[in-house]
């Protein structure tokens, strides 16, 4: 589960800092 919330983490700070 970590391997997948680690890239949907990344993700979701990415579209956090495009706001």
């Amino acid at each position: 589960m970590a391997a997948v919330q680690e890239p949907m983490y990344e993700q979701i700070v990415q579209f956090t800092a495009s706001q």
